[in-house]
């Protein structure tokens, strides 16, 4: 099976998550019960699987680490640009990618 990556605002707590049940008992990314206290707390559990992307590099100098930096930037730039890109069908209409 492939993997694939969906973007979303990352939450602060199980609470403000929208993978969280509607009464806040579970959560639907891990299949786990969600502990009251953590929820009433604005708590986030210890193994939510939502992970921020990482920075982009950025350096001062010209080095032998371009190659490198310049590939990792254009993947990111890659991901953050496919939420928000549209392109033209042959009719001249947008469609979201």
């Amino acid at each position: 099976m492939s993997e694939s990556v969906l973007i979303i605002g990352t939450p602060d707590s199980c609470r403000s998550c929208g993978f969280s049940g509607y009464d806040g008992d579970n959560c639907f990314a891990t299949r786990n019960d969600i502990l009251e206290d953590i929820y009433m707390n604005n708590q986030k559990m210890d193994n939510c699987p939502l992970r921020l992307l990482p920075e982009r590099k950025i350096s001062k100098y010209s080095d032998a680490g371009n190659q490198y930096r310049n590939g990792w930037n254009a993947c990111l730039d890659g991901i953050y640009k496919l939420d928000f890109e549209t392109e033209e069908d042959a009719d001249g209409t947008e469609k979201n990618r």
